[in-house]
């Protein structure tokens, strides 16, 4: 299964607009994973850049935050 890298500003800014960070300005990962139906555990590997976001989990990042799969995408 391909992988792909996380654009983490643009998570980042997409959960700040729809309310899912924390006080401090850090990702809420438990009301992203509750919007996207990511697993949280996934989704802290993939914010702590320990593993890669394959294509359908961009697409549910995307899809939770209306936008599409590029803007969740870096090139390598």
């Amino acid at each position: 299964m391909a992988t792909y890298k996380l654009n983490l500003a643009t998570l980042q800014a997409a959960a700040t607009l729809a309310g899912d960070v924390r006080n401090d300005g850090r990702l809420h990962l438990s009301r992203i994973s509750r919007r996207s139906g990511v697993d949280p555990g996934v989704l802290s590997r993939i914010t702590r850049q320990e593993n890669r976001p394959s294509l359908a989990t961009l697409g549910q990042l995307a899809t939770a935050y209306k936008l599409t799969v590029d803007k969740f995408m870096l090139a390598d």
